[in-house]
């Protein structure tokens, strides 16, 4: 008869990674390796700083897809994406003084934009904020209320009861991106984007 297949458990086969990694003089990483962000967005050519903890502290980092075109440095963990956004690069982290490997990404994405950019309306009037493309995470705060308006988190805007410019903060809280949109508060007017779009 040939050779029987034998379904090893998981707790035993990290049993003998741990026994083969001391029996090689190379212990196992305790703590074990971390990284903040552990999940990082960047827009193209951003920097990114990476923060690694865990291990001995003899941290080497490697680009093992490398799909924006991206530039890391194997010691300091210095990243700068590349020029190729809509994409995301995978990070290898190991420490030469233990054994233990953390891979981690960097999705690299597109500039946010807002729909409306630029919006006339009257006193009262609402609407709420599209935001495309960015990281997906974003927040939003009055710059100024010459109108007495206000703004919610979810992007839900209300203009004041008097006529006025306002100016509203997006932020990108991912990528640190920021946009400004002007809302001009008029009597007599319908909601009504500038340029004629929303």
């Amino acid at each position: 008869t040939g050779p029987v297949d034998v379904a090893v458990p998981v707790d035993v086969q990290e049993d003998v990674a741990s026994d083969a990694a001391i029996d090689a003089g190379t212990p196992l990483c305790d703590p074990p390796l971390s990284v903040l962000p552990e999940t990082a967005f960047g827009l193209s050519n951003q920097i990114v700083n990476f923060v690694p903890s865990g291990g001995t502290g003899a941290y080497s980092f490697e680009l093992i897809d490398n799909q924006s075109g991206a530039f890391l440095s194997p010691l300091t963990g210095y990243y700068m994406a590349g020029a190729l956004d809509g994409t995301s690069d995978t990070v290898l982290l190991t420490d030469g003084g233990c054994t233990g490997e953390l891979s981690f990404q960097v999705h690299v994405v597109e500039s946010m934009e807002a729909r409306p950019s630029q919006v006339v309306l009257s006193p009262g009037a609402v609407f709420t904020f599209d935001i495309l493309k960015g990281s997906g995470s974003f927040a939003f705060e009055m710059n100024s209320d010459g109108s007495g308006g206000t703004v919610g988190s979810d992007g839900y805007y209300e203009a004041g009861p008097s006529e006025g410019d306002d100016l509203v903060l997006i932020r990108d809280l991912e990528t640190g991106e920021s946009i400004s949109v002007p809302v001009e508060v008029r009597l007599g007017t319908e909601i009504r984007p500038a340029p004629e779009r929303l």
